[in-house]
């Protein structure tokens, strides 16, 4: 049995198939948890569904998925969250929309590519915490960023008008944004502190040169504790590293290029310590790895990028051995 599920923020649409493909029924329930106990409850009864024999595939929604998974995930069924984009490409071309046929196509696609779905393991409550804490701490660096960018407009306006949209206005909000960020930070250390497993994988992961706590947390939650990724090669793909190459027929022969389809906020912080072993590193196997290359005549950025990959290589060395990072 596949059980297709289309989800929103208020609502959840639900297709039920057998293993032919042919729909056996349909439901629309509330995106709550009683909702969803509930519905459950009539699919076991009027369908037979089991753990055994039952798969439910989802379109990774993010949080508004968050009370789905926790039933499922009680209940011990096997669930996949899958990209909304694959789903979309493998059902070729498609005409009109509605919650109930996007349903009805999710369960079709469980049950043509059932062998090739990645059934996630539910994240523990520690990581579930980290991910809620770093989501507020990045709205909240962006509040700041987007005030203090005020600052460097001032000097443009007229000095009558100066007093009216000056950063006085607003200091006391950057005051309270500081504090809170300060709080925020505190107890995700906290967090990370509490749980002897995280705390040591962190500890880990931040032993590699350029990365820090903020770096190996995103690190840490993208991957579920390198549950969800466990090869670093993967992982780089994941982060829009990994170059592929661009190549058909006569026409199109392009030099291999990194893909925009990747999880920007990690490229841009593994990219970030990539540039200081390019701009302030000396000594490092890297550093020296970066001039070298540069002096050979490489083009600046592949080399960056190669410089990117080897950091996720090295992480996922030290996480697969369990040990901090030594430089030879």
């Amino acid at each position: 049995m596949f059980i297709g599920i289309d989800i929103s923020k208020v609502t959840l649409d639900i297709s039920v198939v057998n293993s032919n493909g042919d729909q056996l029924a349909a439901y629309k329930i509330a995106n709550t948890e009683t909702s969803i106990t509930d519905i459950l409850e009539v699919i076991t009864s009027n369908h037979k569904v089991t753990r055994d024999n039952s798969c439910f595939c989802a379109e990774d929604m993010g949080l508004f998925a968050s009370f789905l998974s926790k039933m499922l995930a009680a209940r011990k069924y096997k669930i996949c969250f899958e990209s909304s984009l694959r789903i979309k490409k493998s059902i070729g071309i498609q005409r009109g929309k509605n919650d109930a046929i996007d349903a009805l196509r999710i369960a079709r696609y469980a049950c043509n590519n059932f062998n090739s779905l990645h059934f996630r393991t539910i994240p523990r409550q520690c990581i579930a915490d980290l991910k809620g804490l770093t989501a507020v701490r990045k709205r909240l660096l962006k509040t700041r960023k987007l005030l203090s960018q005020s600052k460097k407009m001032e000097d443009y306006y007229l000095h009558e008008e100066s007093d009216l949209i000056c950063t006085k206005l607003y200091a006391n909000t950057l005051t309270a944004i500081k504090e809170d960020l300060t709080t925020v930070e505190r107890k995700i250390l906290k967090v990370i502190e509490a749980d002897e497993q995280l705390a040591r994988m962190i500890r880990i992961i931040t032993s590699v040169p350029r990365i820090g706590k903020v770096t190996a947390v995103q690190i840490v939650i993208a991957t579920n504790e390198f549950q969800w990724i466990a090869c670093p090669k993967k992982f780089a793909s994941y982060c829009g590293v990994a170059p592929f190459q661009l190549k058909s027929g006569t026409s199109l022969n392009s030099r291999a290029k990194v893909s925009g389809l990747a999880n920007r906020e990690l490229k841009s912080l593994i990219h970030m310590a990539a540039i200081g072993y390019a701009k302030k590193s000396r000594t490092d196997f890297l550093a020296k790895y970066y001039r070298r290359k540069i002096e050979e005549g490489k083009r600046p950025m592949s080399v960056l990028n190669a410089v990117r990959n080897k950091l996720i290589h090295r992480i996922f060395s030290c996480i697969k051995t369990g040990t901090t990072f030594v430089d030879i």
